[in-house]
């Protein structure tokens, strides 16, 4: 059954109230139901955007204006209060989740994550995130579903990449989470994949006017161009369903998936004529989380850019993803990520990079406008992904005391000050 989130007293966010969507992936009538617009998105994509010259996006403002938000807190120290009470880890929910990203090979090594659980656990941690398939579509794991042959073959000779982890030793990483009262959480990249194109045919984008066989990159091979899932497939669809299934099936009740979009780049990218195909691009990615959550029930959480969910940049997604029916979406806030400036509607931070609360809480109070003109129980929970103690500050103030967030670092995780 779908697990049911426990709401939290000062999140000024609501969950929505509605049974989940009947899985959309597998036909024609579901898909047309969602064109019809029963999942649609309100804002359609806006021009402009200005994010420095090491990110990418289109802009455009926002009704209303949040107030300056560039400095840091004025506290000398800023720390994360532990959790007083033991939890078991299936009353974890994205509502209540306070996890840390770990690289996948913490999983694969007992002794350094058993040190590490201990590290979280006593730092008010209650869950660990980490990627299954990555960014580059490598599966992470052996998986046993009917497309993960052909997949983990092709890893193997474009991208001399074997997976970390047996499936056993999947299970057996997860329990020891467990055995910490603490819960794990897999990552899942959707259509940001270069591996599947190459491995299963009927997943790949093609080239406008190039022979069949021909697989798009989103800029030229030699210039460093990436191949992409075609979220037109069905097949594409699917094959995530597949694997949805099956890591729902080994016990992990919360997911997480990302890459949920188009290309940001799409010149000469042919989609098909599939029945996908014919609907707007926001309908299409509506139903691929529609069939997901089929899966994963209350459990399904959607990362996605902040400057998307912002309503800057929504051109990949072909509206505010925000409104594309996930029971709780995983903005990605943390600072580091930015060149040397951010522009949020109006207003323009400088060095976001150097200063991660101002740049949180910009982001932060423009997301809780967005989600102030949705219907309240359409709302998903928010579960920010942040990058240090003082971007939690800013999330408190604006989520309030209880909100919940994933740690995100580059590496294995640096947890100073969260004790």
């Amino acid at each position: 059954m779908a697990k049911k989130l426990r709401r939290r007293g000062h999140n000024v966010f609501r969950k929505r109230n509605t049974k989940p969507l009947k899985a959309l992936g597998y036909g024609l009538a579901a898909i047309i139901l969602v064109g019809g617009g029963i999942l649609a998105a309100r804002w359609a994509m806006t021009d402009g955007a200005k994010i420095g010259p090491e990110s990418s996006g289109v802009s455009g403002g926002i009704d209303g204006d949040p107030g300056e938000s560039t400095q840091e807190p004025s506290t000398a120290e800023t720390t994360v209060p532990t959790q007083s009470a033991e939890q078991n880890p299936d009353e974890i929910s994205a509502g209540n989740l306070r996890a840390v990203y770990i690289p996948v090979s913490l999983l694969a090594d007992s002794s350094r994550l058993d040190g590490f659980l201990d590290q979280a656990k006593a730092a008010g941690f209650n869950g660990v995130v980490f990627d299954l398939k990555d960014d580059r579509g490598c599966l992470q794991y052996a998986s046993a579903i009917e497309q993960a042959e052909a997949v983990l073959k092709t890893q193997k000779s474009r991208l001399s990449a074997d997976p970390s982890l047996t499936l056993e030793a999947l299970t057996a990483a997860a329990q020891r989470i467990r055995d910490k009262e603490m819960v794990p959480v897999p990552r899942l990249y959707a259509f940001k994949d270069q591996i599947a194109p190459y491995a299963l045919a009927a997943v790949k984008i093609g080239v406008e006017g190039g022979l069949p066989n021909t697989v798009w990159h989103d800029t030229a091979p030699d210039k460093g161009g990436k191949p992409w899932m075609n979220p037109c497939s069905s097949e594409a669809h699917r094959y995530m369903v597949s694997l949805a299934s099956e890591l729902k099936g080994m016990g992990f009740d919360l997911l997480m998936v990302d890459g949920v979009q188009f290309p940001d780049q799409e010149y000469s990218a042919d989609y098909g004529s599939s029945d996908l195909a014919s609907l707007k691009r926001d309908q299409i990615l509506s139903a691929f989380i529609a069939s997901m959550e089929e899966v994963m029930g209350d459990g399904l959480i959607t990362n996605l850019p902040a400057l998307a969910a912002t309503g800057d940049a929504t051109t990949p997604f072909g509206g505010n993803p925000l409104t594309f029916g996930s029971p709780s979406v995983a903005p990605l806030i943390y600072a580091s990520q930015w060149g040397s400036y951010l522009t949020v509607g109006s207003q323009t931070l400088e060095n976001p990079a150097n200063n991660p609360y101002g740049t949180a809480k910009l982001l932060l109070e423009h997301i809780h406008l967005r989600l102030q003109l949705m219907e309240e129980a359409q709302r998903p929970e928010i579960l920010p992904f942040i990058g240090s103690v003082h971007e939690y500050q800013a999330l408190t103030e604006v989520l309030g005391e209880d909100a919940p967030f994933v740690l995100y670092q580059e590496g294995d995780p640096d947890l100073t000050g969260f004790n």
